[in-house]
């Protein structure tokens, strides 16, 4: 990651033909170990064993289950992403719920570990979407991220794992 801007330029045949210009922060990713939680209990989204960008902890939204829940910020240049571990104890299908609340009018479409699911907007209320994912025994990392900048301000409460 670049403390400062970063901005290289390509040349060709005389004419600028390619222009980047990145500007990153050190995102500092912190160890985190999830606590070992029976299949079908629900993670809060907003406990300190996750890690998160473009992205706060957040409890103005009513109707959340447990301290809060993280709330995606739009961002010039970075997506929101959630990065959370959790053991399995048998290879296999899993469902994975998640619970979310997106105020605005618009579908947003989002990844968990690059598998494409659409959130459809909930108003004032919360909703679940479902999403299938093969994990494998024992350490499995899933990421959840927006697919745009500009999509980044859905909010997230609870994830819940069940065996398919």
């Amino acid at each position: 990651m670049f403390a400062k801007p970063y901005e290289t330029e390509v040349p060709a045949h005389g004419c600028l033909m390619l222009k980047v210009i990145a500007n990153e922060f050190p995102v500092k990713i912190k160890p985190f170990k999830m606590p070992a939680l029976p299949l079908g209990s629900s993670i809060q989204v907003e406990d300190s064993y996750f890690n998160f960008e473009a992205a706060k902890i957040d409890n103005k939204i009513s109707g959340y289950t447990g301290k809060g829940y993280l709330l995606g910020i739009n961002h010039e240049w970075c997506v929101f992403n959630l990065r959370f571990r959790y053991t399995i104890e048998n290879k296999g299908n899993y469902k994975i719920d998640i619970r979310y609340n997106l105020s605005g009018k618009t579908d947003l479409n989002y990844t968990l570990n690059k598998i494409k699911f659409t959130l459809k907007p909930t108003g004032k209320e919360w909703g679940t979407v479902s999403i299938e994912i093969n994990m494998d025994k024992g350490y499995n990392e899933l990421i959840l991220a927006s697919e745009a900048c500009s999509a980044n301000y859905a909010a997230f409460d609870a994830i819940t794992i069940n065996p398919e």
